[in-house]
């Protein structure tokens, strides 16, 4: 990679036009090729190339969670797959998991594939002990996310895991089982089958059986045949003691809004709901901001109440964000931040919140922050997206809004929307003289050219272009780093400008192409490696190298680009570039 980049440097430089820095020094590059995270891939790498099964799985793993490397599921899913087609356990599991829950790699998200997850467990498990057995059915009990509860199939398939485990002796299999059985998740709900498994796994210590068998006393106390041994209460407080966050949760909730039915006081409610919102449970981190908030049965400490809200928003709750947002927005209990306030205010009203969307709305009228502007554009595009010009033009204006500011992921997103809008068929021509009878569209058009024209886009009143003044927002973003916006300019510029290869203005075209993919191709953006390569392959206005090409499509396909994986295959077919090519 040093070869490659100093290379580039040089191709660059000899354009005589000034190449956008994406490291502050040399240096930066040459601390990641000597890195003990590096050296480690290195040697693991040629291992697994060589068939070594547990160093491919070792691989996947560097890849799946980008140790010294860039994450990149695709690839970690190629060497996990080499590895279980030896045998190896792990892999084949992980594989398992992989293909059963959702995958996600660069924000695009892959149906599950059910049957090749069981295809692979179901290798894994003949391998394996009652341990994996036990681990291959909680896999299948939370498939309910890929189905209907009561009817998902593959509940039955969790319940054929954890009986052999639960039957040896596995504590969270009894528990699980118990789970199924009194919820009747493929079987019929039998609560004495639940009570059997729930306090086989009470008996090891599970506090989680411990707290689902109080809740068996309490409530299907007609059902069970055979009577509990202590009362719900016993059971629930015992089920908190040994640690059980949602026995924590409700004996604190029960003794401050039902003291009558707990000898516990106030004070030791709290205690117990700070251990459970210790342990991560949202319900008793969003009760205890209120608490605190409010200064009911506690001494009032905004502070406090701040730290609770914060950790159940981060957590997805969103009466917690919309609470945090308007700490942050009145500086109460936490720094005064208005583009932390947008942030929460958006994220709760993307769960479909009016008072947060009001807030939201609220803030960037009254504070024309640039991040709060872009917010409300980007919700206003997300939730109404399906009716472009009774949407997505208010929110283009609050794009608009944020982006003459120099907000970098909303010039970014304005310079993407004109390019579109450039290619739509039906967009009417717009005449520029004012009229009377403006339509909305046309007024938002107008009010778009002269913002761009106050950031010092210039045009033609009668002869502009929707996709050139989207190219100019897009590159204003390119200035100030963004990465996503260095690629799209080079890509639209590129196909835009490029007419032939004895253009005048080849030159200043291909440096200004140049300058931009390198940047965001040092950055590990696949699309901008491959775009380079292509251009240093065939020479397109700069010079060829053959052999940069290769390194730059060699790092794409590393990161799983289809076409550059493709055009690697042809490479070699050829026999070009192959020869000199060392990785």
């Amino acid at each position: 990679m040093k070869g490659l980049f100093l290379t580039l440097t040089i191709i660059l430089g000899c354009l005589n036009f000034g190449v956008v820095q994406s490291f502050d020094s040399p240096e930066d590059l040459l601390a990641l090729e000597d890195s003990e995270d590096s050296i480690a891939l290195s040697g693991t790498k040629l291992l697994a190339e060589l068939g070594h099964a547990e160093s491919q799985f070792r691989l996947g793993k560097i890849y799946e969670n980008g140790q010294g490397t860039q994450k990149d599921i695709e690839i970690a899913l190629r060497w996990y797959r080499r590895a279980a087609q030896q045998g190896h356990t792990d892999a084949q599991t992980k594989l398992g998991n992989l293909y059963f829950y959702e995958i996600t790699a660069d924000e695009f998200s892959h149906a599950p594939n059910l049957k090749a997850a069981d295809r692979w467990f179901t290798k894994a498990v003949d391998q394996g002990d009652a341990d994996l057995s036990f681990e291959i059915g909680e896999i299948f009990q939370w498939g309910v996310a890929h189905g209907d509860e009561i009817a998902n199939p593959y509940f039955e398939k969790a319940i054929e895991q954890y009986t052999p485990a639960a039957e040896k002796g596995v504590a969270d299999a009894q528990f699980k089982l118990g789970y199924l059985y009194d919820h009747g998740f493929g079987v019929f709900r039998d609560a004495d089958v639940a009570m059997k498994w729930y306090s086989l796994a009470a008996q090891q210590g599970h506090s989680d059986a411990l707290f689902h068998l109080s809740e068996l006393c309490q409530f299907s106390k007609d059902e069970l045949t055979v009577e509990c041994e202590m009362s719900s209460i016993e059971l629930l407080t015992l089920a908190a003691e040994q640690g059980s966050a949602q026995a924590q949760n409700k004996l604190g909730s029960m003794s401050i809004t039902k003291p009558e039915i707990l000898s516990e006081k106030f004070a030791a409610g709290v205690k117990w709901l700070v251990l459970a919102a210790e342990q991560g449970d949202m319900p008793a981190q969003l009760i205890l901001g209120e608490l605190y908030e409010t200064g009911y049965g506690v001494s009032q400490n905004i502070n406090e109440a701040a730290k609770w809200y914060a950790l159940a928003a981060e957590q997805g709750d969103m009466p917690a964000q919309l609470k945090l947002g308007e700490l942050y927005e009145t500086g109460n209990g936490v720094p005064q931040n208005i583009n932390e306030a947008a942030k929460w205010y958006a994220l709760a009203a993307k769960q479909n919140d009016d008072n947060a969307f009001e807030a939201l709305y609220s803030l960037a009228t009254r504070t024309k922050s640039a991040d709060s502007q872009y917010r409300m554009g980007e919700l206003c595009n997300e939730l109404f997206d399906e009716d472009l010009r009774d949407c997505n033009i208010p929110g283009m204006k609050w794009m608009i809004l944020a982006a003459e500011q120099g907000h970098a992921d909303a010039q970014f997103e304005l310079g993407l929307q004109m390019i579109f809008l450039d290619r739509v068929p039906w967009i009417p021509s717009v005449q520029w003289g004012a009229t009377s009878t403006e339509s909305d569209w046309e007024k938002t058009m107008r009010y778009l050219m002269d913002s761009s024209r106050r950031v010092g886009i210039n045009y033609e009143i009668d002869q502009f272009d929707l996709y050139d003044v989207g190219l100019e927002w897009l590159e204003l973003a390119a200035q100030q780093g963004h990465t996503e916006a260095q690629y799209r300019f080079g890509f639209f510029y590129y196909r835009s400008n490029f007419a032939s290869d004895d253009s005048p203005h080849l030159g200043i075209v291909v440096a200004r192409i140049a300058n931009y993919l390198a940047a965001a191709a040092e950055r590990g953006h696949a699309d901008a490696q491959f775009e380079l390569g292509e251009m240093l392959e065939h020479g397109k206005g700069i010079s060829q190298d053959i052999e940069v090409a290769m390194k730059l499509y060699m790092l794409a396909a590393d990161r799983g680009h289809d076409a550059a994986i493709q055009r690697l295959g042809e490479l070699y077919e050829l026999g070009i570039g192959f020869k000199n090519v060392y990785r």
